[in-house]
């Protein structure tokens, strides 16, 4: 077989088949190769036998390949997840997924395979969304429920243990220790135990500001996920003037049941709307209703709020 300089080859070294190039043809059949993706030190001069014409066919042909693709290639004897970085005749490069470019080889077709179908962001986020409302639809329908809750002199019935417990670490401790069908609770009222309940199943309820700042300070008790984060955005939605005040004066009166980390930041929340609306709140009639003291205090918080923006 007669080779030239220039061709593509394939080196035999350390018991595997490498992609190269012919550099020079020496005497004593000799031969210089230089390795793809490798630098020139180290190129050495090899035997023939050492030597064949790549086995596969050239990349190029493949009309499936482009730039970009996200594949699977062998290394040893496993498959790594990659990305093609450059395509020449018989070899392609590729990166591996979270490995620097260090690692970029060249490979033949023969340890080239198709990613494997992997299930899309949006996809994942519409399968989310379709198991969001199925667990949804047992707040609605109450099928399968498990538990009874009382609450003063109000029931709910039929929710569901395992998803009160997953979403809710303080319903996993009540569990724990309440195998009853009937749990009595009396720290919360019923109306906020509603819109938590609610929450719990469906990770959205709708709140005006009172009711957000009641259910913010029942989240303290009754952790959930998102939850506070929720009340305090809905502090930013299309709320009058008057209810943001009234929320204030109510926040007055319980903030002594939150710690002081959760006071600030709900204040703050309802500060900063306030603010934005300033000219709106200076003409309302529940502000000039308010007590002497809230008023100045309310006055400097916005003063202070309008200065640090």
């Amino acid at each position: 077989m007669a080779y030239s300089v220039g061709q593509n080859i394939e080196i035999f070294w350390n018991n595997t088949w490498y992609p190269g190039v012919i550099l020079e043809i020496g005497q004593k059949k000799t031969y210089l190769v230089s390795y793809l993706g490798w630098s020139d030190s180290f190129n050495e001069a090899i035997e023939l036998s050492k030597i064949r014409i790549n086995q596969d066919k050239p990349a190029d042909e493949n009309s499936d390949l482009k730039v970009g693709d996200k594949i699977e290639a062998e290394w040893g004897s496993s498959w790594y997840e990659a990305i093609i970085e450059e395509i020449k005749t018989c070899y392609v490069k590729v990166r591996y997924k979270n490995y620097s470019n260090n690692w970029d080889t060249w490979i033949t077709n023969e340890k080239l395979r198709p990613a494997e179908t992997n299930v899309s962001e949006a996809s994942v986020e519409a399968e989310g969304s379709i198991f969001a409302e199925c667990v949804g639809s047992l707040y609605d329908s109450r099928r399968f429920g498990d538990v009874n809750v009382q609450i003063f002199s109000e029931y709910f019935f039929g929710l569901h243990r395992c998803i009160l417990a997953a979403r809710c670490s303080r319903f996993d401790e009540i569990f724990k220790e309440c195998t009853a069908e009937k749990l009595v609770i009396e720290d919360i009222s019923s109306d906020i135990f509603s819109l938590l309940i609610e929450y719990i199943y469906k990770a959205a309820v709708n709140l005006n500001p009172i009711t957000a700042l009641y259910l913010y300070c029942a989240a303290e008790k009754y952790p959930v996920s998102g939850l506070m984060e929720y009340c305090l955005q809905s502090l930013s939605n299309e709320n009058s003037v008057e209810d943001l005040l009234k929320a204030y004066v109510e926040y007055e009166s319980v903030k002594s049941s939150l710690s002081s980390k959760l006071e600030d930041r709900f204040e703050k929340a309802l500060v900063d709307q306030l603010s934005s609306k300033f000219r709106l709140v200076t003409k309302s009639e529940s502000f000039q209703k308010l007590d002497k003291d809230l008023l100045v205090s309310l006055v400097r918080k916005i003063a202070n709020q309008i200065i640090i923006t």
